[in-house]
């Protein structure tokens, strides 16, 4: 708080009266009215300091515009909100989606009790500033400050993870505090480089990102360092920042911070972490600032004896109360740095007897993460070797390396396995069934047979066994995957088809028993033997969205699900191990314990994965530090890792690596009883280019997109029997997601314009120049249907709301037809019914699929809507109305790509096309034809080295 008049200065002390005074002074000032708070401050306080600070600290906010509430949908500026994170004293956070650049950010407000004070602004600004000038790994990237509507954010990078918060109040071993502590310090270093002290440094403003890295988060509270000779001068008229807990004692006197200020907090942070004690705690704010500014702090090893001494002393010296006792944040980096590599260097030294045993044991974790900062940011990306050479046609779609890491088994497309021989590339075919597509391959230990998940002739998924010579292939267990051989080959483990049960089964199929079940809402995969065959260890996802929220995009979907290791006992099924945040999408465990597995790069990016290790114990299971990442490259937008593999030793490790391109397809599309099939199909675009189907300009002209000039995307028009397609759009940028008009006079395109944003344009069919079309904003989606009388639709996002209006490709926006609830969505996945008056939503649920219906007839706000479950169905991504209007033609994700169903009007499901990417169809005006995306996809085995 604040020092009476003759106790300013460094090291000053004041009595616990003084501080008393001080604050009673202050809450009652507080509750009066403004035109009585200087005269009672004047009646009660003769210190004009005291008198002035008060009066900061109780000004009242500025007469400003009501501030509009934050809601999930809403836009500010070009940031669509999706939901709250979290908030604080000072500001709300939320994330949104950046319209313009389809990334995910943080977009931080003001506190609503603080707006629109001008001090709130200003802290806000300061910190947008402060931040955008230090561009450091370590600290979170600022992107912008947002003006909308009387809100005033800050939109900056949205880090993944949790606060240091979730790790106070137990102590986290030591090697871990000092692996952030040394990340935190550098940001510190940075920032006092560039002359800018934090001031708020605190567990809540430390993000840890589930890769162990650390962000430091908030420089609201960050000034311009106090020069030298003026923070000694015993100046307090600046305000009081930063957070009672975390201030330095400096800081509780209302004097400028300085560097210093930051050591400070930064060693009651890390004393917190390594003692799980706060070292001046006591039972109010008041009397910890007290305590800060007046008393001793705790002996670190009166509370954590693991402590080591030059660990203790460095934390006593960066909470000495004169900022100049403290060490600068170099000094800080440095000596964290020593105590680390000392600690290495005991560890590598033999011990003997029962005690040196007991120790080594409690410190295998810390030794997983002693030297973490050393090896967790690879020096060199592994190059990747390209071992296989299959095309287009014949994909690679499972592989597994031996556990003696010198042959390879892989299936293709076709059916086929193949055995190949690491040393020279030399392979052989396998005895197979005939028309078995495999998804997964497993070595036995002994290396005689393979086990093998996948479908035969389209049935359900079963388990095979293929023996490398002479046996016959035979069927283990059907209606279930992902098999694996336990170590002596006498066990499997397998996942029902929804991969919500474990059960192990004896080597020949039968006395199969159920050792883990999860219900409707868990799922397990990833499935491993421990080395020594006790136990199964495997990836568990929980669907567990927030209680009362729901998801507000694909990405915030797949965080509703909780990912976590698990390691069970094979015989009692006793969980044995457990580790939340840990998502394996293709795992394989080592013979020391390590497990290597592939992950995704954030929520965001789901399908660009990454190698990563765990260390785990070979005796439970269970974790020993935090996954490392082997990899940092990320694939590029058409390649993809999608399965790995490695030898027992990790000598020898294996990705599928996949790359695909989408060629422009048409099918004829007779129909039987009502549902549709695709016969004659045939390719229309025979270019190395990106073709994507939007629409038809009669019953043989196809409207589609493609990149094969100049790498940008333009709108072309083709006939069904010609060679060659005709461009109708030619301006500089992307032209999308076209949409002929239902006279067939338009095509309604998106286009990119400066600034990242994007607006609506119309060029003839018959040619020539290209001109917006007018609506109210930025441009979100729309659609048109068949039917010549029939009207297009346009869609907007409002506050939490999809809002459809009338479009008009002269005229532009016209009135509202049907507002309904917000749901996740990706780009085009919605449909607009042929006479114009449906539109149909899909779900895009992990677990299951349902369609939205929502009426245009006229029936504005309160729409009528109905759902349609589509059962056995689940992870839709787009969905197309049919021709005649009966039913739908819908795309699910899979594993090795997606399919495309037609349902009918009654759920009825039938299934049409399988294909490497993402697909969805798009019917002539007649429903005689069929245009669609068949990607050409190709995946073959690439082979690490130098990880």
């Amino acid at each position: 708080m604040l020092a009476a008049e003759g106790t300013r200065g460094c090291g000053a002390i004041v009595t616990e009266q003084q501080w008393r005074q001080a604050w009673e002074i202050y809450r009652t000032a507080r509750e009066l009215p403004e035109d009585q708070q200087r005269s009672y401050l004047a009646s009660v306080s003769d210190d004009p300091e005291i008198f002035e600070q008060i009066i900061l600290l109780i000004q009242e906010p500025e007469p400003a515009a009501t501030v509009q509430p934050i809601k999930p949908g809403m836009l500010i500026g070009r940031y669509q909100v999706i939901r709250k994170l979290g908030c604080g004293a000072m500001g709300q956070v939320y994330s949104a989606r950046d319209t313009e650049l389809g990334r995910l950010v943080g977009l931080k407000f003001l506190a609503p009790d603080l707006i629109p004070t001008r001090m709130a602004i200003e802290r806000l600004l300061r910190e947008a500033k402060a931040a955008s000038a230090l561009n450091h790994p370590h600290i979170v990237t600022i992107h912008e400050v947002v003006h909308s509507d009387n809100n005033l954010a800050i939109a900056m990078e949205l880090v993944e993870g949790e606060s240091l918060r979730n790790y106070c109040g137990q102590a986290q071993p030591v090697a871990r505090v000092i692996h952030w502590g040394r990340q935190i310090v550098q940001a510190l270093e940075a920032a006092h480089a560039h002359g800018i002290v934090h001031r708020d440094i605190k567990p809540e403003n430390i993000m840890v990102r589930p890769d162990g890295y650390v962000k430091v988060l908030d420089f609201g509270l960050a000034r311009r360092l106090v020069p030298e000779n003026e923070s000694q001068s015993g100046s307090t008229s600046g305000w009081v920042g930063g957070t009672f807990h975390y201030m330095s004692p400096e800081q509780t006197r209302a004097q400028p911070a300085t560097s210093a200020s930051d050591i400070f907090s930064l060693g009651v942070v890390l004393f917190e972490l390594a003692t799980g004690t706060h070292p001046f705690r006591r039972d109010s704010p008041i009397d910890t600032a007290y305590a800060i500014a007046n008393e001793e702090p705790r002996q670190p090893r009166a509370l954590n004896p693991s402590i080591p001494l030059a660990m203790q002393s460095l934390l006593l010296a960066m909470l000495a109360r004169n900022p100049r006792d403290r060490p600068s944040a170099a000094e800080v980096g440095s000596k964290l740095g020593a105590i680390e590599a000392s600690a290495a260097g005991r560890r590598s030294r033999p011990s003997s007897g029962l005690a040196a045993l007991a120790i080594a044991a409690c410190l295998v974790a810390v030794a997983a993460v002693g030297t973490l900062w050393q090896r967790i940011f690879p020096r060199k990306e592994p190059e990747m070797q390209q071992i296989t050479g299959q095309g287009i046609d014949n994909r690679v779609t499972a592989v597994a390396v031996s556990p003696d890491g010198r042959s390879l088994a892989f299936a293709t497309l076709d059916g086929l396995v193949f055995l190949q021989q690491m040393s020279d590339g030399s392979r052989r075919v396998l005895d197979t069934p005939r028309g078995l597509t495999v998804d997964q391959i497993a070595w036995f230990r002994d290396q005689s047979r393979l086990l093998v998940s996948g479908m035969l002739d389209d049935q359900p998924s079963g388990v095979w066994v293929i023996a490398i010579q002479g046996a016959k292939p035979a069927l283990l267990v059907p209606d279930v995957k992902d098999a694996v051989p336990s170590p002596d080959g006498t066990r499997i483990a397998l996942t029902s088809l929804d991969g919500s049960k474990i059960w192990i089964a004896n080597a020949a199929g039968g006395e199969a028993r159920e050792v883990r079940a999860g219900g409707s809402t868990t799922s397990f995969s990833s499935l491993m033997w421990s080395p020594d065959g006790k136990r199964i260890e495997y990836q568990r996802q929980d669907y567990a969205p927030p209680q009362g929220q729901f998801a507000q995009d694909f990405d915030q979907t797949v965080r509703d699900y909780q990912f976590s290791y698990e390691s069970i006992d094979a015989s009692t099924a006793r969980l044995t191990a457990f580790a939340k945040k840990v998502v394996m999408i293709s795992a394989c465990q080592l013979q020391d314990g390590r497990i290597v597995f592939l992950r995704w790069v954030s929520p965001d990016n789901v399908f660009k994965h990454r190698v990563f290790e765990l260390r785990t114990d070979l005796h439970s299971g269970a974790v020993l530090g935090i996954p490392r990442p082997l990899t940092w490259k990320v694939e590029t937008l058409d390649n993809e890792l999608v399965s790995i593999s490695a030898s027992r030793d990790g000598r020898q490790m294996v990705v599928l690596r996949r790359t695909f391109h989408p060629n422009l397809h048409v099918a004829d599309s007779p129909s039987e009883g009502g549902i549709p099939r695709f016969v004659n199909i045939r390719r229309m675009s025979f270019i190395e280019a990106d073709d994507f189907p939007e629409a038809w300009s009669g019953d043989q002209t196809i409207v589609f997109e493609s990149n094969r000039i100049n790498g940008n995307y333009h709108i072309f028009r083709q006939e069904l029997g010609q060679p060659e397609a005709e461009q109708l759009t030619t301006s500089n940028g992307d032209q999308v997601l076209s949409q002929v008009s239902p006279d067939r006079k338009w095509v309604l395109y998106s286009q990119d314009i400066a600034g990242g944003r994007r607006e609506l344009m119309r060029v003839s069919l018959a040619g020539g120049p290209s001109a917006p079309v007018p609506i109210h904003g930025n441009l979100d989606e729309f659609r048109c249907p068949a039917k010549p009388d029939a009207h297009c639709v346009l869609r907007t996002t409002e506050n939490g709301q999809f809002i459809f209006y009338e479009l008009d490709p002269i005229k532009g926006q016209g009135g509202e037809l049907a507002r309904t609830a917000w749901s996740p969505a990706v780009v085009q996945d919605w449909a607009l019914s042929p006479d114009g008056l449906q539109v149909a939503i899909p779900d895009h649920d992990l677990r299951e699929a349902k369609i939205r219906l929502v009426s245009l007839a006229g029936d504005g706000i309160g729409a009528r809507e109905k759902t349609i479950a589509l059962p056995g169905l689940k992870s839709l991504n787009s969905v197309r109305w049919s021709g005649d209007g009966q039913g739908w033609y819908i795309s699910v994700r899979t594993r090795l790509g997606s399919i495309l169903f037609y349902a009918n009007l009654k759920g009825q499901i039938s299934k049409l096309l399988e294909t490497g990417g993402p697909v969805y169809a798009v019917p002539s005006p007649d429903g005689r034809l069929v245009a669609f995306s068949e990607w050409t996809v190709s995946s073959n085995v690439w082979r690490f080295r130098g990880l």
